[in-house]
């Protein structure tokens, strides 16, 4: 059984479901319900780490349930799956983006070239103090942890290694990305697409291992 999410009628994902289960581990196969999985009382939220936005199925009292006919072309079902992977890879990043606020990840460019800024002076025993002081983020929290200059260098260069972090991070989702959207591009069928996704999950489980995530 397939049940097709939808966006304003754009098919957005597409769930394989099995078509028969089992009530108790020794009873008699029935055919599955959509209830089975989804309730039809409260909205779908996410499935398999993806945001569901709507369901659909032929009656038109549930919005919950599989089209009556899924015949989709290669087009579409491609379509799908480069959505479901810019899922996956958002939702790799989302547990580390989670703790900062989206007001001080705008400023986090800024941070590091400030960071930078001051290193590089101190490295060059250049005028600490004119350095800091040229800074606006920094500074700032200078001021409110008053900060001797010492210690804003050693923020700075903390600063400057959570940075590099983040970027390798970064560098590493982008190619893990970049990589299906090309396997996706080159899919034959619906298989190789499935198949797409199951090695993107599986790099992206390596990955969370390698920057300890997992």
């Amino acid at each position: 059984m397939k049940v097709m999410r939808v966006d304003q009628d754009t098919i957005v994902e597409i769930v394989d479901l099995p078509d028969t289960i089992r009530d108790a581990e020794d009873g008699p196969e029935r055919a599955t319900k959509i209830s089975d999985f989804f309730p039809d009382d409260e909205p779908i939220e996410e499935h398999d780490g993806v945001a569901q936005i709507g369901w659909v199925r032929p009656d038109a009292d549930s919005p919950f349930g599989p089209p009556p006919d899924l015949n989709i072309s290669l087009d579409q079902a491609k379509a799908s799956t480069r959505l479901a992977a810019i899922a996956r890879a958002d939702a790799f990043t989302a547990p580390i983006l989670a703790f900062y606020p989206e007001a001080e990840r705008a400023g986090w460019d800024k941070r590091e070239a400030e960071a930078r800024a001051i290193v590089t002076a101190a490295d060059a025993d250049a005028d600490l103090t004119a350095a800091i002081a040229e800074t606006i983020i920094v500074k700032a929290m200078a001021d409110a942890g008053q900060w001797s200059e010492a210690e804003a260098v050693d923020k700075a260069r903390s600063i400057l290694v959570k940075a590099a972090e983040f970027a390798a991070i970064s560098a590493a989702v982008e190619m893990m990305r970049e990589g299906a959207m090309a396997a996706i591009d080159a899919a034959a069928d619906e298989d190789a697409l499935a198949a797409t996704l199951e090695t993107l999950d599986t790099e992206a489980t390596s990955l969370a291992a390698q920057f300890g995530l997992a």
